[in-house]
Parts: structure tokens; sequence; C-alpha cells
């Protein structure tokens, strides 16, 4: 790699964590901003983990499909192989230990500048982190975890690994801007050695899965600490510091002893990379992070303003299944009758055909990931206002008539028939979701209906567009 390149490659490095800054800024202004029109000042001062939540929603969305859509590959373990009895054991296990560590480590600053630690206290208290509520633990024990996890050992590790360094570079690095992020000293010395275990975990089981659920233990653990009374006992704090070293090294040692099973590369499952193979980069770019965003944040808003109202469901969910139907026929459509050169090459091999089967897979699957999360984060608000009913009958309408009309676009020849299928698509969701709406009394009902409706699309998807494809298959081997 040439110097340039080098250049290049390092400074795209740095691109996630200013991201990742940029969106817990902007987006904690904007809504503050919203908030302060909605309710008051004091309302905000009060409720600033209501906007850090909100904050870590995003982070999650556009990390988790930037991960997702670009970083991963065939060599990842898989979820079955990763996730067993032991090996959950030994991570959790670990998290107890690192969390007392920690402990340990406020004990140790309380002795040398008992201010510091007053400091980061209020700190704490003031965002309301410190606080045992259901939306506290949803943004730190959740939301933070899995956003952070996909920032710093995910997208940021990748990128450092295309760099050519070594894995312990790779490993500081990511380190030291995870304890960068959290813009305090003592959070800043305490998360990068946190940061390092979290990078050798999962590097070692080749799986971010890991890293995520030693974080959730340790923020889980770190939120319900103060319900021990750790601090009334010397006795009781030596021993549960001596137990905390014991228990963070024997996980340590474990997890680093631990031989994660190697997926068999036998050239006949193709797995994630088949997507990656078969979609452009201008395709993932656009349509699973650039659009969404974009909609996710004018819906969001509109939500907030507008208390969740029909009308802006409807419109937000028209603009999103555009995007999501223009940029099937795009990547998708018609496939069974395209005579291009990769299309015939699978219509003559056997590995084709898998790659192609493959790849429909993950394409649901990333399509209903997106679109929950999306849902997911319009509706916290409303959940917390009473108004979740219209969000969630707008999610699974809108799921089901998707994959309903992606059959009709992986059939259709010519781009203007999209329109054609688009058009009634945007009609039946605005109406489905303004008559249910309507019923919130039978919502349970309505609910499940819609559910079994939604995964019933799914499966057809998959199907139909897998059995399309093999009437044209031919073996010429």
């Amino acid at each position: 790699m040439n110097r340039k390149k080098k250049i290049i490659s390092w400074l795209r490095v740095m691109l996630p964590f200013l991201y990742c800054l940029l969106i817990q800024v902007y987006v904690g202004a904007i809504f503050g901003q919203i908030f302060k029109y909605s309710f008051s000042y004091n309302w905000i001062q009060d409720n600033l983990i209501v906007i850090l939540l909100i904050a870590h929603a995003f982070t999650v969305f556009f990390f988790g499909l930037w991960y997702f859509t670009f970083c991963m590959n065939e060599h990842d373990t898989r979820v079955k192989d990763v996730l067993n009895v032991r090996s959950v054991a030994t991570v959790i296990l670990l998290g107890f230990g690192l969390q007392y560590v920690t402990r340990a480590f406020f004990i140790l600053i309380d002795t040398i500048n008992p201010q510091i630690l007053e400091s980061y206290s209020e700190l704490i208290q003031s965002t309301g982190l410190g606080e045992t509520s259901i939306i506290s633990m949803i943004a730190t024990v959740i939301l933070a975890p899995i956003g952070e996890e996909c920032v710093f050992r995910g997208v940021t590790m990748r990128l450092l690994h295309r760099t050519g360094v070594k894995f312990w570079v790779i490993n500081f690095v990511q380190a030291l801007l995870f304890g960068i992020m959290h813009g305090n000293l003592v959070q800043g010395v305490y998360a990068f050695a946190l940061g390092l275990v979290l990078g050798l975990i999962v590097y070692r089981y080749k799986s971010i899965l890991m890293g995520i659920l030693l974080h959730l233990t340790y923020n889980l653990l770190g939120v319900t600490a103060s319900w021990i009374p750790f601090e009334d006992s010397v006795v009781l704090q030596v021993a549960v510091i001596v137990l905390a070293v014991f228990a963070a090294a024997f996980g340590l040692i474990l997890c680093l002893k631990e031989t994660p099973r190697e997926r068999p590369n036998d050239g006949k499952k193709y797995s994630f990379a088949s997507y990656m193979a078969m979609t452009s980069k201008l395709y993932r770019t656009l349509v699973h992070i650039v659009f969404p965003a974009l909609i996710l944040f004018v819906g969001v808003i509109a939500v907030l303003s507008a208390n969740a109202s029909t009308t802006i469901v409807v419109t937000v969910a028209s603009f999103l299944l555009l995007v999501e139907l223009s940029g099937d026929f795009v990547a998708f459509g018609a496939s069974s009758s395209k005579d291009s050169a990769s299309i015939n090459w699978m219509k003559s091999s056997v590995y084709g055909k898998q790659l192609l089967t493959d790849t429909y897979l993950w394409d649901i699957g990333i399509r209903f990931f997106k679109t929950t999360v999306m849902w997911g984060v319009m509706g916290i608000y409303p959940a917390f206002c009473g108004g979740f009913e219209t969000i969630l009958i707008g999610y699974l309408v809108y799921t089901a008539i998707t994959f309903l009309a992606v059959n009709f676009i992986r059939r259709i020849p010519n781009p203007q028939m999209t329109v054609i299928v688009t058009m009634p698509a945007i009609l039946i969701v605005g109406f489905a979701i303004g008559a249910l709406s309507k019923l919130t009394a039978y919502l349970i009902p309505i609910s499940a209906c819609l559910g079994v409706l939604m995964i019933a699309s799914m499966v057809v998807t998959y199907k139909l567009s897998v059995r399309s494809f093999k009437r044209t298959y031919y073996d010429v081997l």
C-alpha cells in the first residue's frame, strides 16, 4: 500500500468516530429544541435521558446498517456457533469482574482526589444516567452497548484492519477513540481499558455479538450496582474487589482459550458475501443508509410535532415505500429475465444458484431490520404519550405491503411498471393505516393478524423469488 492510500485509509478510520460525535451532538441539540417548544426548558433539564435515548437510537440505526451492510464478511462466526452456554457464561463472568474492578478504580480516585469523583458523579446525575428508570435502562443497558459496539468494535476495527496494521495497533486505536468519545477524564480512563478488553473479545470470537453481550452485562451491573451496599463495609469492599479481580482474570483466560467453530468453506454457502457481491456500494449506501436516515429524521420531527398523526405516519411510510421498491428494482428487479453475464453464469452453476438464493434471504433480513429500527425510533415518543397504536399498526401494515409489492417488482421487466405498482401500494398503506388506527379497541387482534400477514409476506417473497429464478435455471456442467 502506497503512502497516499495509507493516508486515505487512516482518514476513513476517523469517520465513524466523527459521525458518532455528530449524531450525539446534533441530534441532541435538535431534539432539545423540539422538546423546548413542546414542553419547557425545565422539562428538558429533568429529562435529558430522553434526548440521550433518541441519540443512542439514531446511533444504533446508522452504524448498525453501516456494519451489517459494509463490514460483515464470510469469516465472521455464525450466531449459532458462538452463542453457547459456555461462551455466554464466560462473557457474563468477565463482565461482572470488570464492573467491580471499575468500582475499585472509583474508590482509588476517591482516595487520591475526591473532587474529581464528585464532579463525575454530578455529571452522571445531571444526565439521568444514574437513575434506574425504564428509559435509563433502555438507553444505557440496551441501546448504548449495541450502538457503541457497532461504532468501535464493528466499523472502526474493520476499517483499521484494512489499513494492514497489526492487531495490537488496531485494538489500541479503537479503545483510545472509545475512551475519548465519553468526553470526561474518569469515564475516558476506564472506557479505554474496557475498550481494550472488548476489542480482544470481538477479535477472539470473530463476532461483534460477544462484544455486545459483554458491554451489555457491564452496563447492566453498573446501573444495578447501587442496589448493593458496597461502600458500607470495608470488609465487603475488599472481598468484592478480590472476587472481581479473580473473576475478570479467570473470565479473560477462558475467553482467550475459547475456540469458536470455524465456518466450513465448502464453496456452497456464501452467506452475507452473496449479498455484498450481488449489490453495489451505491445501492447499499442510498437504499440502506442515506434515504432511510433522511426519512427517519424528517419522520421523527414530524411525529414529535404532530403527535404521531395518521397523516404524518402515512406520508413518511409512503416515501420510504417508494425508496424500497425503487431500490429493489435496481438491485433485483426481474432478475429471472435479466440477460447479463452474471445472471447467465448463475443459471449455469449450482454455486451461482446458491449465491442468489442466499442474497435474497439476506436482502429480506436487512430490510426487516432497517424497517423495524426506523419505526421503533419513530415510536419512542408516541409510546410515552399514549399514541403508540398508530405507529404499531403502521409498522405492521407497511412491512406486509412492502414485501407483497416486492413480489410484483421482481417480475417486472421495465422501470415504468415500478411506478404502476408503487402508487397503488402507497394508497393501500395509507388507507389501511388510516382505517385500522381508528379501531384501537381491537388493537390486539388487529396487531396479531397483521403480524401473521407480515411474516407470511416475508416468507412468500423469498419463496416466490427463488422459485421464479429456478424456473429459468439450466445446468450446463
